[in-house]
């Protein structure tokens, strides 16, 4: 697979998502709804894998398929949101495991047979929308809503709930204890990005699978403000630069400082993530394209956060000192042959613990000297959608 493929295309993932698109009916174009009936059915084995890697756990960054509704549960209230969904690649994510040539040899990694990608949850938790069924899971669509915010029809449920009028704090806080992961929670939605955006498997990177998309180094600020962005809330017919619910109630709300906030939250949890990954690399296989890959990865993004530092200066966030203090305490980090696996292990939580408290102690307004940072290193991926 190349590497030169768009971020919403990350490798593996995306051969799932775009089968019947062209001759289906007007609702499944909307999320290149496909027909998993005669698949095998998974061996309990890749079963007992797939449980594991679409737990529901929200720290795993993956969709709970016990709790999917399906986004045409969505399209009710939030058309010109499905609209964008439609237009974007995340639309197409499903016929990267259908379609490309490289499956059969992924499949063979990830021990399972190439006609079961559909019901296995280390292909289908990325690279389309799992649900389950038949004591299983399958593909009901491309990457879509709930890929991103949640399953939202658990028990309880928080599909009708967040949409009630005068919801309130209390009634976001149950929503969000159900499983919702909503724009406000810059840390949560960006675990699942990168839960999906860097690859966890070192069997499919071994065997070829991009380490990430496009070399990407997860930069969150432009990578949602391309042709992913779908901030229709308060007007269906304005695609915002922020998301317009969460400016109502939240104070200090404003673009500017959301984007300060996403552009350190996007590197932390980064590195928390890929540190994470790579703590698990057996010292034998140091230089595998997986611990090389990420370590690469890990250099890169710790180099662009020591940037943002030195830019902020006194205003430099605790938490992000912390942050570099723990990269800092793992000593050399080599891409060649990685061997500080122990510094990772070290380093990874108090990443963790650094993305989350920052996420929840500030909220962007002391981060002003970022902008000239965030304008040279944050593109936008493509075009936001218009209705």
């Amino acid at each position: 697979m190349k590497t030169t493929t768009p971020l919403w295309s990350h490798g593996l993932v995306r051969t799932l998502s775009g089968l019947a698109i062209v001759a289906a009916p007007t609702c499944a174009m909307f999320f290149g709804l496909v027909s998993t009936e005669g698949a095998n059915t998974p061996s309990a084995a890749v079963q007992a894998l797939s449980a594991a890697v679409v737990s529901g756990d929200p720290a795993s960054g993956k969709t709970d398929p016990t709790a999917v509704a399906g986004s045409m549960s969505c399209v009710k209230c939030h058309k010109s949101e499905v609209d964008a969904l439609m237009k974007s690649k995340h639309n197409s994510s499903i016929t990267l495991i259908t379609n490309h040539p490289k499956i059969p040899a992924f499949a063979k990694a990830a021990g399972i047979p190439a006609a079961n990608v559909l019901k296995n949850a280390l292909c289908v938790g990325c690279h389309a929308t799992p649900k389950t069924a038949g004591g299983g899971i399958e593909a009901i669509s491309s990457v879509s809503c709930e890929s991103c915010h949640g399953g939202a029809s658990g028990k309880p449920e928080w599909l009708e709930a967040h949409g009630k009028k005068g919801i309130g704090p209390a009634g976001r806080a149950n929503c969000d204890k159900a499983g919702m992961i909503r724009a406000s929670n810059i840390y949560r939605i960006t675990k699942n990005c990168v839960g999906c955006h860097v690859v966890s498997n070192q069997a499919l990177v071994n065997a070829g699978h991009p380490v990430s998309t496009q070399k990407w180094k997860f930069e969150l600020v432009g990578g949602t403000s391309g042709e992913v962005r779908h901030n229709f809330q308060v007007d269906q017919a304005v695609n915002a630069d922020t998301p317009t619910a969460w400016m109502k109630y939240t104070k200090e709300a404003s673009a500017e400082n959301r984007k300060r906030m996403k552009y350190l939250i996007g590197m932390l949890v980064d590195l928390e993530v890929t540190l994470d990954y790579l703590k698990g690399v057996p010292k034998a296989d140091g230089k595998t394209a997986f611990a090389k890959g990420h370590a690469k990865r890990v250099k890169a993004v710790a180099k662009n956060l020591k940037e943002a530092a030195k830019a902020l200066g006194d205003d430099a966030p605790a938490e992000v000192a912390a942050a570099q203090q723990a990269i800092e305490d793992i000593g050399r980090i080599s891409s060649l042959n990685f061997k500080s696996q122990d510094g990772a292990s070290a380093a990874a939580p108090k990443i963790a613990a650094a993305a989350s408290a920052l996420a929840e102690n500030n909220d962007g307004s002391k981060l002003g000297k970022l902008d000239s940072v965030i304008a040279k290193r944050a593109k936008p991926r493509g075009d936001a959608h218009t209705p």
